[in-house]
């Protein structure tokens, strides 16, 4: 049984960090898909308008790639990472916040917070 009476509302909402904030070179930046990958996540890279940076990323729903297939995806490039989401990735699953949207004057991530 694993309880969470620990974590304080502090520390379970906290400020997300994005990795464009804490990256400086494609060396950290395949260190970081490594370290994913290692965690049991699958990765792909990514261009500057989100898109895949590869011609097909189907294979990557259903087997995450090695290091040296990730050390070429970012090696002289400033590609970004994706997580891929679902059952190549131990079931992960995410919830995007999309502000463009939003109608309120309270940010979204708020609202569904105050929900859940």
């Amino acid at each position: 049984m694993t309880t969470h009476n620990s974590i304080t509302n502090q520390e379970r909402f906290a400020e997300p960090i994005f990795s464009s904030k804490l990256l400086a070179s494609p060396k950290n930046m395949t260190q970081i898909a490594i370290d994913y990958v290692n965690s049991g996540l699958s990765v792909i890279p990514t261009s500057k308008n989100k898109r895949p940076a590869l011609q097909s990323w189907t294979p990557f729903q259903h087997n995450r790639a090695d290091s040296i297939e990730i050390s070429k995806w970012w090696i002289a490039s400033d590609h970004s990472i994706a997580t891929i989401c679902g059952k190549v990735s131990g079931n992960l699953e995410l919830i995007d916040f999309d502000e463009k949207y939003n109608i309120s004057s309270s940010p979204l991530f708020e609202q569904w917070r105050m929900l859940v």
